[in-house]
């Protein structure tokens, strides 16, 4: 799969995989701990978090059985400031 800018900005921009994100900036998580957190179903986070981990947004590392989830640190000040940004400028906050 070739990454690009688009492609990498287009990950950011789902509302579910962006909600994922902010679960995952405040802490790592299991698969299931997103699904109850964000009231979703497991297909459809798994399906969210294999696109973010295609872009390098987020990784995994093995606990046991479970696969543990967590945000690309060189991102999370990118993330943060973004935040920021929006708070700040955007009529329509997100």
């Amino acid at each position: 799969m070739k990454i690009t800018n688009y492609g990498f900005f287009g990950a950011l921009s789902s509302k579910k995989r962006f909600s994922i994100i902010k679960a995952l900036m405040k802490e790592e998580l299991s698969v299931k701990e997103i699904c109850t957190k964000l009231r979703c179903e497991q297909t459809n986070v798994s399906h969210q978090l294999k696109i973010l981990q295609n872009y390098g947004i987020v990784f995994s590392k093995r606990a046991g059985k479970k696969k543990i989830y967590s945000i690309n640190e060189e991102l999370r000040p990118i993330i943060r400031q973004a935040q920021r940004f929006v708070r700040k400028n955007c009529i329509n906050k997100a």
